[in-house]
């Protein structure tokens, strides 16, 4: 089998949408979908179970614990394809995006594909839409999960997905993969996804989160590839440049929202959180996320209903 779709899902009921994008778009002859229910409720269960049980490529399993980098890591495993293709439960799958992954794939280890947000109808919804935007067209090179090819035996290389981060855990996994210069990863834009619009109470409590796992990657670029202090601080942050006189004000203040929240799980890793981390517990860290151990601990941690 070549491709094994990774959804994590808690209860996002539009996930359906994104299963029946990947049936539209691929042929069942090389491909499968792994749905893995992630503290989802029995609700979102049953009628995924019942939905799609007759459907031989697609497999939905639920984790014992809530965690979407534990999701992800069960995925990987249960996986039978030589690569991953990761998405998230919001996400709509273009009707030709297997046909032109199937077109540029040529042995990568990874691929980034191009996410076309929706701008919504609130104000909240076209500002997050443009920064969203921004990232994906002036961070190509970060391997963000809600579009992602990866060559499963990459996960050998660089580990799993850290179960400590939530929300950031995809652009850590990205720094580990860049840690090993092998490696290659490549942008594509004809690999084209559609994510939905996001609850603006989640969004603010994600801010946060991203926060707190770019100060664990800062740390430990601090500590491990001896980059400045001043450098490791500013860049978590670089999106303050967007602020124009030009924009809307709705939008600077948006940014300074973004900002604001973010730099509270930020500090809150770096001074609390991630405080004692050095280059031994990094190591240590990295190591376990490569470990048997690990694997066999994630493998005890899902079961499959269907």
């Amino acid at each position: 089998m070549k491709y094994s779709l990774v959804i994590p899902v808690k209860n996002d009921v539009r996930v359906i949408n994104t299963i029946d994008s990947f049936l539209n778009a691929t042929h069942t002859d090389f491909s499968e979908c792994i749905v893995v229910c992630n503290g989802s409720n029995d609700n979102l269960v049953n009628q995924l179970v019942s939905r799609y049980h007759k459907q031989n490529n697609i497999r939905i399993l639920i984790t014992v614990r809530s965690n979407i980098s534990l999701a992800r890591n069960v995925g990987i495993l249960a996986a039978k394809g030589d690569y991953i293709v990761f998405i998230d439960s919001d996400c709509v799958f273009d009707s030709k995006y297997f046909e032109n992954l199937n077109n540029i794939l040529n042995n990568q280890d990874a691929v980034v594909g191009k996410l076309n947000y929706d701008v919504g109808n609130t104000v909240f919804d076209k500002n997050y839409a443009w920064m969203r935007d921004y990232f994906g067209t002036n961070y190509s090179a970060q391997l963000y999960t809600p579009n992602l090819v990866v060559k499963k035996s990459v996960f050998d290389i660089v580990g799993l997905y850290n179960e400590e981060l939530s929300g950031s855990e995809d652009t850590e996994w990205s720094q580990r993969f860049y840690e090993h210069p092998q490696l290659k990863a490549e942008y594509s834009t004809s690999l084209s996804v559609t994510p939905g619009i996001d609850d603006p109470n989640k969004s603010h409590k994600n801010w946060i989160l991203y926060g707190l796992g770019q100060a664990y990657r800062a740390k430990k670029v601090v500590l491990l590839n001896n980059q400045t202090l001043l450098t490791s601080l500013l860049r978590p942050f670089s999106e303050l440049s967007l602020i124009k006189i030009s924009h809307p004000l709705s939008r600077n203040l948006f940014v300074i929202d973004y900002d604001f929240r973010k730099s509270i799980g930020f500090f809150y890793g770096w001074f609390f959180k991630w405080r004692k981390y050095n280059k031994l517990k990094y190591n240590e860290v990295d190591n376990y996320y490569k470990s048997r151990d690990y694997e066999l601990k994630v493998l005890h941690s899902a079961k499959i209903v269907s």
